[in-house]
């Protein structure tokens, strides 16, 4: 049965979309059949994070519109982009990519079109559709945390991020499809990312930690803490790969991500020290 996930933040620029490609990556190199589906229509990227830019043809928003009278509708097949990598990584028979489309036609779908994109991509026995949101609580951001069944906060360790975050949440547990419907099921389960971590900064006190993040946020669920690392983040972008392929995956961050992943999948990962030594930051990367 397809999981849906959103992926969704509140403020913008706390690295979400980058934590969706690296969780999606991390998913399909575990076996699960997964789907990354750009839901910013205004401002899309993930097909530049993947470096699909020349391959994108059909869009969401292609497979979201009723046809026009006479013209056949789209399939999911015609409209997926199958994610391949440079480096011959090992999520390269596993994850796809309904990217958002390069020209601006419209800049947000409804709840019931992106209900239609679901259906469609679960039919299709994806073990995961990972609803990328936009950033902020407006209605597109509204549409794709409606259908989730998990969501994952990401978060910076700055409060002008928690807070919006907080709204976000707020969204998530009173205008959800399962909150408006509690006879479906479980209520949404909720999940913390926090990026741009610095340990030793948060035992000085420079910065929350992540007890003093969940707190705020009330969420039990610490998925992963993912440590600063703009160089090599930058690095991947520019590639057009997730920072957990082949070749980055030694980094600290392309491990974190895998190790979120695999909690996410429900094994027992513990975290990993994120603390930088002295030659590590003269020398970083």
């Amino acid at each position: 049965m397809s999981k849906v996930i959103c992926i969704t933040s509140g403020k913008g620029g706390v690295g979400k979309s980058t934590s969706a490609c690296a969780l999606a990556g991390s998913l399909a190199m575990s076996g699960k059949k997964t789907v990354l589906v750009e839901c910013d229509i205004g401002t899309p990227n993930l097909h530049v994070l993947l470096g699909c830019e020349n391959r994108v043809i059909y869009s969401i928003t292609d497979l979201a519109v009723e046809p026009i009278e006479g013209e056949k509708e789209l399939l999911s097949s015609q409209a997926l982009i199958k994610v391949t990598s440079s480096d011959k990584s090992n999520y390269d028979n596993n994850l796809y990519l309904l990217a958002g489309s390069k020209q601006i036609r419209r800049d947000k779908l409804t709840q019931k079109e992106l209900y239609k994109v679901i259906e469609k991509l679960k039919n299709d026995g994806f073990d995961f559709i990972i609803l990328d949101s936009p950033a902020g609580i407006d209605d597109s951001a509204h549409a794709a945390m409606y259908w989730a069944d998990m969501a994952i906060f990401v978060v910076n360790p700055e409060m002008s991020s928690i807070t919006d975050a907080d709204k976000a949440i707020a969204v998530i547990d009173s205008s959800s499809y399962r909150a408006e419907n509690p006879s479906y099921g479980d209520a949404v389960t909720k999940h913390l990312l926090v990026t741009r971590y610095d340990q030793q900064a948060s035992e000085i006190g420079d910065q929350l930690t992540c007890d003093e993040i969940q707190s705020i946020l009330r969420i039990d669920s610490l998925l992963g803490v993912i440590p600063e690392a703009n160089k090599h983040l930058r690095d991947a972008s520019q590639r057009g790969l997730p920072v957990v392929a082949s070749s980055l995956v030694n980094h600290a961050v392309g491990q974190q991500y895998i190790d979120a992943a695999q909690r996410l999948l429900g094994n027992n990962i513990p975290l990993r020290s994120n603390k930088v030594s002295f030659f590590q930051k003269i020398f970083k990367k």
